[in-house]
């Protein structure tokens, strides 16, 4: 639900992607190179602060400003 609401909020300005699976989310930031990425702490299989290591761990990635 806290993703709808998000994606509701910010798509009226932003062009804005989500996914919900780690893997995912770090292969679509490699491709995509979003400007921001916004992590929820709660993610199946790896917590937020998993995600947010492995991208800041990778050349393509750990520049990407990251909220959590």
């Amino acid at each position: 639900m806290n993703i709808k609401a998000l994606v509701h909020i910010l798509g009226q300005d932003y062009t804005v992607y989500m996914e919900r699976d780690r893997r995912n989310c770090i292969d679509v930031a490699k491709k995509l190179m979003p400007d921001l990425i916004l992590l929820d702490i709660l993610m199946p299989e790896m917590s937020g602060l998993e995600v947010i290591k492995a991208l800041k761990n990778d050349a393509v990635t750990r520049d990407i400003p990251t909220i959590l």
